[in-house]
């Protein structure tokens, strides 16, 4: 080298046919080698360098080059070589410089120089094709490369389509369903299957939900910095969800559902312009971080936080708006803590409603009250204690809490009665507080009776409620209620009105307003639990229907409990009525016949005939006098 040659390159195998270096570049300070390449050099079989850089040489590189098995370094830059580069050259594997730089070479580059992955290959300074703006120039096999010089030119090597390849032999891309185009050396990844661009050819969505794809997801991906839609849903990619992926600060759809993406310690980064995040019917576990997104719907977060789950503990994820179980059925995130603050579940909830109803019933009777006093206020004090108006205040009030409930004892002064009273009160707030926690929304919970009714599929973005209940179901179930509930709720009302009444001492009004609360209460109270427990529950209308008749049967076992004490002991029911109450309830009892025992029970018997007589005679005294009184007036008039 430097030696100030010039002319032309002799055949060297004719001469030299056991060279092993043939170094003649920078010949060009006195003009330097000229003239073509000659052909055959190949057959300087042990050649292990070449370099004529730095001369005039010109015309095509010969092919047979690429036939030098033993050559390390091959250098013919700083030249005026034009034509196309030999696609032969691609041969020499066990190159370690590989350089054309510098040269008029044209046409698109071979891509079987791919090959030369041990090389430093330099290619820069070709005019004719390294600035020109064509992207299909360089091959893709060629850009792969880490020594290449021109892999650092966007326009020659656009670094996206070096990630979308990394992303491709993760995924196994040889063994997708469709791939066109994928890989081509020379076709812009615009142009790929499933690749849309944007300006500037950067790939801003990647869809290939359904597409067949497997192995992994690599951590290439985040190369894509102008990604908005990446969809890799219904396929078989495993492994773990790179972290990398949450600096793509472009993305607003995410959806990898449907794989077997593994870990416990799933992080999305940041991703502050998502939208739309999809990652059930995966094998998550752990807990998913928040992440603040944009857009709040049913379909916008969904992720496997639901049960029954394929780990012992559900996949916790407070922000999704969606949890799907192991099944596949998915329910909405919607607790009853996002709709009232500070109240974290239904049993809270009921614990606000019971008070509230105490807080109504409390200024019901209060407004009452004043209303009565009020009226009542110019009429003497003893006219408002009269026994009549006493005793028509029990049995008015004995009709509106039932002559055949158990509610009934609250009226008297027995203690076994109010003992009775009491525990069939907290049965049945037992029971409802049972069906209450079995319609708590807590999708962790596999305790509770809440039924996935949503259906998230794998080849669309939203989410769909599958229940077949309909407005007819709810309107059933309202005339159910109403039928059912809309009398004791009215009769407690009354109960609650008659404790304001003057007329009574204040034990009496206590036990009145207490058992109109109560009626009253467990009326509403179970209204509230159907209502609940049917959203939480019910599929169908026939759901609706069964599950109403049961929590209903709740509301009657105060009579059912009624009727078995007076199946069991006749007598002892007796003592706990009230004295107007006494008459109809032996009045339904048939009479005992003359030869039976008991002559007891027909003393007691002929007592409240007597009892009945009497009274009966007392108001048509009552009457006769009222008209009486009326023809006095009338006269003194």
């Amino acid at each position: 080298e430097n030696n100030n040659m010039n002319g032309t390159l002799p055949y060297f195998p004719r001469y030299i046919p056991r060279l092993r270096e043939l170094d003649l570049s920078n010949q060009a300070k006195n003009g330097g080698l000229t003239g073509s390449i000659p052909a055959g050099l190949s057959n300087l079989g042990d050649l292990t360098v070449l370099d004529f850089s730095g001369n005039a040489l010109k015309d095509d590189i010969p092919s047979d080059i690429g036939n030098f098995a033993q050559l390390k370094r091959l250098n013919l830059s700083n030249n005026h070589l034009s034509g196309i580069i030999p696609s032969e050259l691609g041969k020499l594997v066990g190159l370690e410089i590989f350089d054309l730089s510098n040269n008029y070479l044209e046409n698109r580059i071979p891509s079987e120089l791919g090959n030369l992955d041990s090389a430093i290959v330099l290619l820069s300074g070709n005019g004719n094709f390294t600035n020109r703006i064509n992207t299909d120039l360089v091959p893709l096999a060629l850009c792969s490369l880490h020594n290449v010089d021109l892999k650092d030119n966007a326009q020659l090597c656009p670094p996206e389509r070096n990630a979308l390849k990394k992303f491709y032999d993760a995924a196994k891309g040889r063994e997708w369903t469709e791939s066109t185009l994928w890989l081509h050396e020379y076709e812009s990844h615009c142009l790929w299957f499933g690749v849309d661009c944007g300006k500037d050819n950067n790939t801003i969505k990647l869809k290939l939900a359904s597409n067949g794809l497997s192995g992994t997801l690599t951590k290439n991906i985040a190369n894509l910095t102008r990604l908005e839609v990446l969809d890799l849903s219904d396929n078989d990619i495993k492994g773990k969800i790179p972290t990398e992926i949450g600096s793509l600060s472009f993305l607003h759809r995410l959806r990898l559902n449907h794989n077997f993406f593994i870990g416990n310690d799933t992080n999305f980064g940041n991703l502050k312009q998502l939208k739309l995040l999809q990652i059930h019917g995966n094998r998550l576990s752990g807990t998913v971080p928040m992440l603040n997104l944009t857009v709040h719907n049913r379909s916008s977060y969904v992720s496997d936080c639901g049960y029954p789950s394929e780990f012992k503990m559900a996949l916790s994820c407070t922000e999704c708006s969606m949890c799907c179980n192991s099944k596949g059925d998915c329910f909405p995130q919607e607790g009853i803590k996002k709709h009232i603050p500070g109240v974290d579940s239904y049993v809270q909830l009921s614990g606000v409603v019971l008070v509230c109803l105490i807080g109504l019933f409390g200024v019901l009777a209060s407004t009452a009250f004043s209303c009565a006093k009020y009226h009542s206020r110019d009429m003497p004090r003893s006219s408002n204690l009269r026994p009549s108006l006493t005793r028509k205040n029990k049995i008015n009030a004995l009709k509106s809490i039932g002559k055949n409930s158990v509610y009934q004892f609250i009226l008297g002064t027995s203690w076994i009665g109010w003992f009775i009273f009491l525990t069939v009160i907290a049965a049945q707030s037992t029971i409802l507080i049972i069906f209450i926690r079995g319609s708590e929304i807590d999708l962790s919970n596999d305790q509770i009776d809440l039924v996935f009714t949503w259906y998230c599929p794998r080849d669309q973005d939203e989410c769909t409620d599958t229940s077949d209940l309909s407005l007819i179901g709810w309107l059933a179930f309202a005339v159910m209620m109403v039928s059912h509930l809309l009398a004791d709720i009215i009769n407690g009302v009354k109960l609650i009105l008659l404790s304001a009444t003057e007329q009574n001492n204040y034990q009496t009004r206590a036990r009145y307003f207490v058992g109109g609360m109560i009626l009253s209460s467990i009326a509403l109270f179970t209204l509230y639990v159907s209502t609940i427990y049917n959203y939480a529950t019910a599929t169908s209308n026939t759901d609706i229907v069964m599950n109403s008749v049961i929590i209903l049967f709740v509301t009657d076992i105060d009579e059912f409990v009624y009727q078995i004490l007076v199946v069991i002991n006749f007598f002892g029911v007796k003592h706990m009525l009230l004295e107007e109450e006494k008459e109809s309830f032996l009045e339904t009892c048939p009479p005992k016949k003359e030869n039976e025992k008991g002559g007891l029970g027909m003393s007691l018997q002929q007592q409240a005939v007597d009892y009945q007589h009497l009274v009966s005679e007392f108001r048509t005294l009552k009457t006769d006098f009222q008209q009486l009184q009326e023809t006095v007036d009338t006269l003194h008039k």
